[in-house]
């Protein structure tokens, strides 16, 4: 399988593969658990089996066969073999993985105009005064960083109240998540925005 790895620091790897069609293949390039397979079985949408199928033949191809990835009771993943962290997120054509020893959020968006009409939906009142000519590649990377923040957290937290992007500078962000400054990272592939928190 074709992919991309970046290493953002010493222990932190991403990983991005575009979305497979081919069901079958990949099935037959993995294992999958009894409980993996009824999962699979009970996926309707044939767009999520390929997204689904296609990170873990991307997680086979750079931990091995013998990955152990399980699901959190909030459906955040978590990985048993090899014992490390990992978050996952597709767009229309990719999906992206990030592993790292520290706990990580990770967000891949196509980018699209359509977002300019989320803009209020995206932007609490201070954000919206910093960044007011915000296009839509700045959306999409302040959505980014608000859904990568949200999937490092243990906590349930608010993304207009509790995530405050505070700057943005060529590749990295400065962001307030509660009373704590959080490291953000973020890079662009084939137009599709990709955000990492740690």
């Amino acid at each position: 399988m074709e992919y991309i790895e970046k290493v953002l620091e010493k222990d932190i790897d991403i990983f991005i593969a575009k979305i497979r069609i081919d069901e079958e293949k990949m099935l037959e390039e993995i294992s999958l658990s009894s409980q993996d397979k009824k999962k699979y079985a009970a996926m309707t949408s044939k767009k999520r089996r390929q997204e689904w199928l296609t990170y873990r033949v991307l997680l086979s191809n750079v931990l091995g066969k013998d990955f152990l990835l399980e699901y959190q009771s909030n459906g955040k993943p978590y990985l048993l073999q090899p014992k490390k962290n990992i978050s996952i997120s597709h767009s229309k054509e990719y999906v992206a993985i990030a592993i790292a020893e520290k706990k990580i959020g990770i967000d891949i968006e196509k980018i699209d105009k359509r977002i300019l009409k989320l803009k209020e939906k995206i932007l609490n009142s201070r954000e919206a005064n910093r960044f007011v000519a915000a296009d839509e590649r700045m959306l999409h990377i302040i959505w980014g960083i608000k859904e990568s923040v949200y999937k490092q957290q243990d906590e349930e937290i608010n993304y207009l109240e509790d995530i405050e992007v505070k700057k943005i500078d060529e590749n990295t962000a400065e962001v307030q998540v509660k009373n704590h400054l959080q490291k953000v990272e973020f890079f662009e592939i084939d137009n599709n925005m990709i955000v990492v928190s740690y």
